[in-house]
């Protein structure tokens, strides 16, 4: 039965989208000055006949919906159950509790402070990334490269890798020279 929902439900999108696509051709060619009335004509009964197979497939898929709903019913299931409008109701009458200022609500609710010294009733873990962002090394001025960011976090870090562990290469004098060991980065 839900797969049966599921099929119809696809069907009935790809018509839907179909319906669209016949409707942008349509408005193409009324855009270039010489169309032609008959492929006007056919594009729109084309059109109307990807409608009506789109609105026959919305009344299957209503259809199978509500057949659902009754299977569910005749089977002793109930779509919501009481259980359910309880826990929306004790959500409410909480959440009022909440922003009243109920100690017995508050008390529940633990978080940490933030940079004001607010406590704001909710608990937002840190942002922390322990991955070395390497920047491109060049000795310019680096404020057009400045990275910003934005994050949905109230606080957090970033691990960059420092100037004072950079080593020049050393100047060679002549093309044939080896180059010597280097102090190459590790990790």
């Amino acid at each position: 039965m839900n797969q049966t929902l599921n099929t119809l439900n696809e069907l009935w999108i790809e018509a839907g989208e179909k319906v669209e696509n016949y409707n942008d051709k349509i408005n193409q060619m009324l855009k270039n000055e010489n169309f032609s009335a008959q492929t006007l004509r056919d594009l729109t009964a084309k059109r109307d006949h990807a409608q009506a197979r789109c609105d026959a497939l919305r009344n299957q898929v209503d259809e199978a919906q509500a057949t659902q709903v009754a299977h569910l019913r005749s089977s002793g299931q109930l779509p919501l159950g009481n259980g359910e409008n309880q826990t929306d109701h004790s959500f409410i009458s909480d959440f009022k509790a909440l922003m009243r200022g109920d100690s017995k609500i508050t008390n529940l609710v633990t978080s940490s402070k933030d940079e004001s010294g607010e406590a704001a009733g909710l608990t937002i873990p840190q942002d922390l990334r322990t991955s070395i962002n390497v920047l491109k090394r060049q000795y310019d001025v680096m404020e057009q490269y400045v990275n910003v960011e934005n994050v949905t976090t109230a606080s957090g870090s970033r691990v960059y890798e420092k100037w004072t562990n950079i080593t020049p290469l050393t100047k060679l004098d002549s093309e044939d020279e080896t180059i010597g060991e280097n102090d190459d980065p590790n990790l």
